[in-house]
């Protein structure tokens, strides 16, 4: 398993290479992560930012 730090970068790194939205599902499954994994990992992804979030929860969480 990978850390936390790992996970997270690698969200970041394959969000940033798409032009499109995505579901938490295929999110998860093209990290090979639960979705439940994907939701804590945006969450903290924006905790981190206070100038607003980074990843908007709402667009990636549609199904």
């Amino acid at each position: 398993m990978s850390s936390k730090k790992d996970r997270e970068q690698k969200l970041l790194l394959f969000l940033s290479k798409k032009q499109t939205y995505m579901t938490s599902e295929e999110l998860s499954n093209q990290l090979e992560i639960s979705r439940k994994t994907v939701y804590r990992i945006i969450k903290d992804i924006n905790e981190a930012f206070p100038e607003g979030d980074l990843i908007h929860e709402k667009l990636v969480i549609q199904h």
